[in-house]
């Protein structure tokens, strides 16, 4: 009996003996598996700063497309008193080529008279008529 409780004994630090191996490589797995938690938690870290910088871009993004809407409104507002000013320009233009066209007109007909008149002095000066104005 003795012999079989020995054998039992040795049975169980064997199995005692196997459990153990079992334990230190599920240790070791573990120890790997807590460096690679710690990578993880790095790389994580950088991709929280990574995504930091890029909310920061995208607020910065945010703030030059409203400067730029402002920019747009205004420029657009710029642009319909520029229309309006070149309405009124041409407007005042066309009045004053009017103007110059009648007075052109005007100084022809003048210009026609007096040259009828003058005609008519050269033609009286040459039939002997002194006629002075």
């Amino acid at each position: 009996m003795d012999n079989e409780i020995l054998q039992e004994i040795l049975g169980e630090l064997k199995n005692i003996k196997e459990s153990q191996a079992v334990l230190e490589r599920d240790m070791k797995d573990m120890k790997f598996m807590a460096l690679d938690l710690d990578k993880v938690d790095r790389h994580l870290a950088v991709v929280e700063q990574g995504q930091s910088k890029l909310e920061r871009g995208q607020a910065e993004l945010k703030d030059d497309i409203s400067g730029l809407k402002a920019g747009q409104a205004k420029l657009e507002d710029d642009v319909t008193l520029v229309r309006g000013s070149v309405v009124v320009i041409e407007n005042e233009h066309g009045k004053k080529l009017e103007s110059l066209w009648d007075g052109h007109i005007s100084i022809q007909e003048t210009l026609g008279d007096h040259s009828v008149v003058l005609k008519r002095i050269e033609t009286r000066s040459r039939n002997g008529c002194g006629i002075f104005l």
